[in-house]
């Protein structure tokens, strides 16, 4: 969504939603680590766009990210070769970014 004012600005927003698969493995000299679950997440955007003339804009935006699972599974794997299987609560992950940026057309 944009919404425009005055002839030469801008302030613009998005978001979006998202559903995934969440996957990881780790691994040790003495052990590794699998997990998985299902995950689901959103991400927010707002920002600001400066166009001068018809040659030349800047923009600055701020971006918003959030992931959460469900519960999955989690598996140990021993050097003997054992597996140990536990429930995996959940994993969150939150991001926070800052893009800039400058524009010219010829």
């Amino acid at each position: 969504m944009v919404l425009g004012f005055e002839k030469s600005h801008e302030i613009f927003m998005n978001s979006s939603l998202h559903w995934g698969d969440f996957n990881a493995l780790g691994s040790q000299s003495l052990y590794s680590l699998e997990q998985s679950a299902s995950s689901q997440g959103y991400k927010a955007g707002i920002g600001y766009h400066f166009r001068p003339s018809d040659a030349w804009a800047i923009s600055v935006g701020f971006n918003y990210q959030h992931w959460d699972t469900k519960s999955g599974n989690e598996s140990l794997v021993l050097p003997s070769g054992s597996v140990i299987e536990s429930e995996l609560n959940s994993v969150m992950r939150d991001v926070y970014g800052v893009n800039v940026g400058v524009e010219f057309n010829f």
